[in-house]
């Protein structure tokens, strides 16, 4: 989980080399993956146009926590690449799902660059995505139409569920900061241990 630009797939793809697990991406296929629940990409597409990246957001949300309680129920044992939205849920029902969605899942990763500083998170990130809106149009449209604006409040909330997680990975220093309370199971072990053996084998993390 984390903010877009945070360095979430790349952290799932290093993870899934070491578990050897499929990785779920809620961000690909959403269109397809939604649709169960009420989705539809004609309707997201309209809600952006008429009222940019914040109305996008408050339709999307709904879906991503649905899309994500239903892969912890029918994969359990699968890297969850959450979507970069998900945390900021305005409505209680789905703040409620969220919340149940962080209890069912063995071990919950927050990738957050600068963990400890939410204005040199907020800069790191804009920096990431004015870099990724270079060769992506749709990055750069979403920023134009308020996201740099959205990604303020998707840091914000991410920094207040660091007590939330079991882990928060900074991919800029490396570190991996684990709750003192999380699970001691052994699938929450080999979690650690994986985020360790990343870091000690990764020495760009600045390129994440």
């Amino acid at each position: 989980m984390g903010p877009p630009g945070a360095g979430k797939t790349t952290l799932a793809v290093s993870l899934e080399g070491l578990l050897r697990r499929e990785i779920v991406s809620l961000d690909q296929g959403r269109a397809i993956r939604y649709r169960r629940f009420g989705y539809t990409a004609a309707r997201a597409d309209r809600w952006f146009e008429e009222g940019g990246a914040r109305a996008l957001h408050r339709y999307e949300s709904r879906f991503e926590v649905r899309a994500l309680g239903h892969e912890l129920e029918h994969r359990p044992d699968a890297l969850i690449d959450a979507s970069g939205g998900v945390l900021l849920q305005k409505d209680p029902d789905n703040e409620q799902r969220l919340a149940a969605c962080l209890l069912k899942a063995h071990s919950v990763i927050l990738v957050l660059p600068y963990a400890h500083d939410i204005h040199r998170s907020q800069k790191e990130i804009e920096r990431r995505l004015a870099v990724r809106a270079e060769t992506d149009p749709g990055t750069a449209e979403w920023v134009q139409k308020g996201g740099r604006e959205l990604l303020s409040d998707l840091v914000l909330v991410a920094h207040e569920y660091r007590s939330a997680v079991d882990h928060t990975f900074d991919p800029v220093s490396g570190r991996t900061y684990t709750k003192p309370s999380a699970s001691t199971t052994p699938d929450h072990t080999l979690v650690t241990n994986c985020l360790r053996t990343i870091a000690a084998a990764e020495t760009h993390f600045d390129s994440w």
